[in-house]
């Protein structure tokens, strides 16, 4: 009778518990985050050879990737680790897009000047100024973005668009 009345006390809190584990061999993508510490990235080939990373592992914790994503700029914002974050809106945040080091002809092109990007401390946290591309099939035009991105003490991030034109590759001229 005890052992009965545990099973199905056992069965009634079951949904409460998750008996399925998560293993690394389901991914068809992984990548290591190292220079913000032991942590790796786990997702799925889409159809356009791109990763949809989805989980995240953190000094070995298994973590959905969006909260793995605000848990480590949490972690950087407080260590005040501007590398850090510099990476972490580059190569993990901004899955689709491409964060510009050097100028391209596009932007040569514009009208707009080209600028490397800035970290600066304000009063809300940090702000993040960026030149974005966001490429698309050959037979569109890419998008170019002048961003600045502000990371609250909180590591919530808001964007906010400056400038932006489109790139015809095959005409190599802005689109109007």
């Amino acid at each position: 009778m005890i052992k009965k009345n545990l099973i199905l006390i056992i069965l009634a809190f079951s949904p409460l518990f998750s008996f399925s584990q998560i293993n690394e061999s389901q991914f068809s993508c992984i990548d290591s985050l190292v220079p913000v510490g032991d942590v790796q990235i786990y997702g799925y080939l889409l159809h356009t050879y791109e990763c949809d990373f989805t989980h995240m592992k953190i000094d070995g914790k298994w973590v959905d990737y969006e909260e793995g994503t605000k848990s480590l700029f949490k972690k950087s914002v407080k260590k005040k680790n501007l590398s850090g974050l510099l990476f972490l809106l580059t190569e993990v945040y901004l899955k689709k897009e491409e964060v510009l080091l050097e100028t391209e002809t596009p932007i040569e092109t514009s009208e707009f000047t080209f600028t490397e990007p800035l970290i600066e401390l304000s009063d809300v946290g940090y702000k993040i100024r960026v030149w974005l591309k966001s490429p698309k099939s050959k037979d569109l035009p890419d998008d170019y973005n002048f961003v600045i991105f502000t990371i609250n003490k909180k590591a919530e991030i808001t964007r906010t668009e400056l400038s932006s034109f489109s790139w015809n590759k095959s005409d190599k001229k802005i689109v109007e």
